[in-house]
């Protein structure tokens, strides 16, 4: 269950804060446990540019239970890239409940800020399919999720999340989002055969508290690879990211990973994410979508958000054949209004302006570094 992940990372044994700043910066090591020093585990560090591992080491401390040590930074920083430093620690031999080298903690720094204005990146365009064959369209819908309101117990609405109930009375689920908010939409066809994307997306005060805004498209038979520079591995969603390491993963789109079908296998803050064939494959086609300013929540699966609304459970719902993406600015958070508060009110998609901008590329496969889910 994603969550649990959620759930070690805000019960681990050890958190890495980082203070301080330029030569004077530090890492504070803080064993949060009552009884235990650091004896029994192994800290490693990897630093990372541009999401791939440029150098790594291991911690050698030992901290007593309940206390702080300030360290050094075990690394150089560079002048360029977005730098982060990812530091777990491990158990050094097997206990009665895990395997020697089980992660117990883990934390992901950044060493440099993230990159608000990223610039419209130039691509090596080499590939068969045509990045001006991919027709993004607007999109406010999302699979409901349970704490939105449970679809199969609609009895229940008035007393857990309401939001579902709302969005169906708003037509969000059925009616045009063209005709809900207004939005412009410019292509550019750049020389290299790649192309750029702008929305401008404006949502009225009557539609406050959305599922999402973004596009959406499908991708033909044949991609079934993710590689994606952002948050990680495992989905994360805005009010639920915390656990997630920004780096560069390669996974296969989600399978579902809940009982009813619903939304799921989103990925916060996404600087790019690329669609491949699986490695056995002979396509070695590659579709490139790059964020363009501000980093954006992308996700890929093999089914649409109609066909997880409209299947009751796991064995009912329809795989496809084509990827379906999804391109966000803005994505609601999850909160827990099927059993307790419902999102938090800065996790919500407020009314407002939403620009955002994004280049779609097409090109060969070549080897690179990345860290596997």
């Amino acid at each position: 269950h994603p969550a649990m992940r959620e759930l070690a990372w805000v019960h681990r044994p050890v958190a890495v804060t980082p203070t301080g700043s330029g030569d004077r910066r530090r890492l504070v090591v803080n064993n949060r446990r009552h009884f235990t020093d650091l004896s029994d585990l192994v800290g490693e560090w990897t630093m990372t540019v541009e999401g791939l591992p440029t150098t790594s080491g291991t911690l050698k401390l030992n901290v007593a239970a309940g206390r702080r040590q300030v360290v050094p930074l075990p690394c150089l920083v560079p002048n360029k890239g977005e730098v982060h430093l990812i530091v777990r620690w491990r158990t050094r031999s097997a206990t009665a409940w895990c395997d020697n080298g089980h992660v117990v903690a883990w934390d992901c720094l950044a060493l440099t800020p993230s990159r608000s204005k990223r610039p419209v990146p130039a691509i090596d365009v080499s590939g068969t399919v045509s990045a001006s064959e991919v027709s993004p369209r607007l999109t406010l819908w999302r699979a409901p999720t349970d704490n939105d309101g449970m679809k199969l117990a609609p009895h229940l609405w008035p007393m857990f999340g309401k939001s579902l109930q709302r969005w169906l009375e708003q037509g969000i689920d059925s009616r045009n989002p063209e005709d809900l908010v207004k939005h412009r939409h410019v292509v550019e066809h750049r020389g290299d055969g790649s192309v750029l994307h702008r929305h401008v997306v404006t949502v009225p005060k009557s539609l406050a508290d959305l599922p999402r805004v973004g596009v959406r498209f499908d991708l033909p038979i044949g991609f079934e690879r993710l590689r994606w520079f952002g948050d990680g591995p495992h989905e994360c969603y805005p009010d639920r990211r915390s656990s997630s390491i920004t780096s560069v993963w390669e996974a296969n789109p989600d399978d579902l990973p809940y009982l009813v079908p619903q939304e799921h296998g989103l990925r916060t803050n996404c600087r790019w994410m690329e669609f491949s064939a699986a490695a056995e494959s002979s396509h070695d086609e590659v579709i490139r979508v790059a964020a363009v300013g501000r980093p954006l929540h992308m996700s890929a699966l093999f089914h649409t958000p109609e066909d997880l609304y409209g299947s009751a459970e796991q064995g009912l719902l329809p795989r496809r054949e084509v990827l379906t993406v999804h391109v966000d600015i803005a994505h609601r958070g999850l909160g827990t209004a099927s059993c307790g508060p419902d999102t938090l009110e800065q996790y919500r998609v407020v009314p407002g302006r939403y620009e955002f901008a994004y280049v779609i590329s097409s090109r060969r496969a070549t080897p690179a570094r990345r860290l596997k889910a």
